[in-house]
């Protein structure tokens, strides 16, 4: 399938969802994100997405059983010299609402982009860890699976021009990520 990967664990040796690969619920999460904060880069944590959305109307209750975990709504400056596992910095709180609540970082360096998006794909091969970031439509990367289980991220684009380790972007993403 669209959203399938190879694996050794799997019924028939695939695995797919929002666990594993871009999806649809990733697709409009992650969208939604940039849009409201209007950052450069949003993503959601697969392991928060819970459902998937129907076609048709969608209600409430639909929303809520994607995202069931109601994070809130902040915004940071993501320091340089501060080491990319320590994002959370200072938030402050910039809005709230009860379906879609998230942390803005801004100045985030293109290179600490590169290592959340290899942190994102580094145990996609386990049994569905949650750890595979979905991402808005603003941002392309490949990434590979060897045989022995290593993953490894290769070209990535944001807004269709390649990825500058050097620059810096504004990344929007749920608080609990």
């Amino acid at each position: 399938g669209p959203n399938c990967i190879s694996v050794e664990w799997g019924e028939d040796g695939t695995a797919c969802g929002c666990r594993v690969a871009q999806c649809g619920a990733g697709d409009l999460t992650a969208d939604a994100i940039a849009w409201y904060t209007k950052a450069d880069i949003g993503v959601s944590n697969a392991g928060g997405i819970r459902s998937d959305l129907s076609s048709g109307a969608v209600t409430r209750g639909d929303l809520l059983a994607v995202l069931p975990f109601l994070n809130q709504v902040l915004r940071a400056r993501y320091p340089a010299d501060t080491h990319p596992e320590t994002l959370a910095g200072q938030p402050v709180t910039l809005n709230t609402t009860e379906l879609l609540q998230v942390t803005l970082f801004e100045a985030i360096p293109g290179s600490v982009v590169r290592e959340m998006l290899v942190h994102s794909v580094s145990q996609v091969h386990f049994r569905h860890s949650g750890r595979f970031l979905q991402v808005s439509q603003s941002v392309k990367f490949e990434w590979f699976l060897s045989f022995e289980g290593t993953a490894t991220v290769g070209a990535i684009y944001v807004h269709g021009e390649l990825l500058d380790e050097e620059a810096t972007y504004s990344l929007a993403a749920p608080n609990y990520i």
